[in-house]
Formats: structure tokens, C-alpha cells, sequence
């Protein structure tokens, strides 16, 4: 089965951090861990829950979380220096191949960075070292077997090259609706000004940015 996992602020779906699990089943492979990573902007007195779900329609799959490997950590960043964009439409299908993540809602937006409206690209103003965290959910759209990885590119002035950090993977199962996932990873780079960043997803078959 599927497992997917993401964070609620006020009983409300944050649209942001969705993390994803794949659980065979056969062999004694039981055992699964969703994880993700974001940032929030909260105002006081508003609360966060992490929430869990299975994607999947068999009913004799019947997960439970495992209270020794589950945890929850949060920071309080002062003085953020940030950018904070998300998806909220769903991409076209493909079928084999990769493809840049274009991102339409720009949830904030500092002065370190340059982002156009609904544009792949985010470009930094600053030299330094960033940390970047993504997070691209997909939905198959068949019942044929099908694995996602998810992946940062620079460009650095000769066009956008793959980095070997922020790599990420998922095995999706297609059938009993066991079709979401979400590759996501977090990572740490250092970039020069000018440096344009993106997030590229590909797939082994047919499925959909979501």
C-alpha cells in the first residue's frame, strides 16, 4: 500500500510538506517511513498537526503507525531570508521522460531571490550556501507499475545541469488506488549570484504533477 503524510495547520491542509511511503506487503516487508520538510509562516496561536492516510482501496491492509519511529521537530526562524512557492494546479501527463516543476503561487518571497510568476526558475541575488527543500506530489494515472524521482538543477550561465545533491525517489503500485506519492528531499548548496535554481520530476510511465 501507499502511505501519505503531510502537515494541517488548523485542521486545514497546508498544501506543503507531503512526504510518501511504498509497502509492498509480501516477504515481511511491513515496515515504511513518510518524511518531509518545509517551511511555515504561523501566526500566534495556531496549531500544527501532522496527518497520515493510506492510499490505497484494499481492505485487508490495515497500517499502524510505530510510535518508535515516528517524530515531530520544529524551529522558530527569525529574521527568514526566503521563498515560499507551491503548485496548485495539476501539471499534463507524460509518459516517459522528466520535466521542470513551474510554480504559480508565490507564498513569500524575499529579497534574496527572483522568482516570475508561474516560471520554473528561481534565481538567487546572493553568494553564499542555501538550503533547499521541495516536495512534488504525483498521481499515476494506470495500474501499471511505475517509479518518480525528483531532482535540482543550476544553471549557472551554460544552461541547467542536474546537481548531485537533492535527489528523490518513489515506487508507486498502480493498482487498488494505491496511485500518490510524493518524491521529496532537502539539501544544502552553495550558489554564486545569478544562479537560477529549479526542480525537475520524472517518471517511468504515464502519471501527473500534482
Amino acid at each position: 500500500y501507499q502511505n501519505l503524510a503531510h502537515v494541517e495547520i488548523d485542521g486545514a491542509d497546508s498544501q506543503v510538506c507531503y512526504g510518501s511511503g511504498y509497502n509492498r506487503g509480501g516477504s515481511n516487508s511491513w515496515n515504511l517511513v513518510s518524511q518531509s520538510e518545509c517551511l511555515l509562516e504561523l501566526t500566534a496561536n495556531q496549531k500544527v498537526a501532522v496527518v497520515a492516510k493510506r492510499a490505497s482501496s484494499t481492505t485487508t491492509v490495515s497500517p499502524t503507525l510505530t510510535a518508535a519511529q515516528s517524530w515531530f521537530q520544529m524551529q522558530k526562524i527569525d529574521n527568514p531570508n526566503v521563498i515560499m512557492l507551491r503548485n496548485s494546479t495539476n501539471g499534463a501527463s507524460w509518459s516517459s521522460g522528466e520535466r521542470p516543476i513551474y510554480w504559480d503561487v508565490e507564498d513569500r518571497e524575499d529579497s534574496a531571490f527572483t522568482h516570475a510568476a508561474s516560471s520554473d526558475a528561481i534565481q538567487v541575488q546572493n553568494t553564499g550556501f542555501y538550503k533547499i527543500t521541495y516536495a512534488v506530489g504525483v498521481d499515476q494515472a494506470s495500474n501499471t507499475r511505475m517509479s518518480t524521482y525528483g531532482k535540482i538543477q543550476v544553471d549557472s550561465g551554460g544552461g541547467f545541469v542536474d546537481t548531485p545533491y537533492g535527489w528523490s525517489h518513489a515506487n508507486q503500485r498502480g493498482n487498488n488506488n494505491a496511485r500518490e506519492a510524493a518524491v521529496s528531499a532537502s539539501t544544502i548548496l552553495e550558489l554564486n549570484s545569478g544562479d537560477e535554481v529549479r526542480v525537475v520530476a520524472g517518471v517511468a510511465d504515464v502519471g501527473k504533477i500534482g
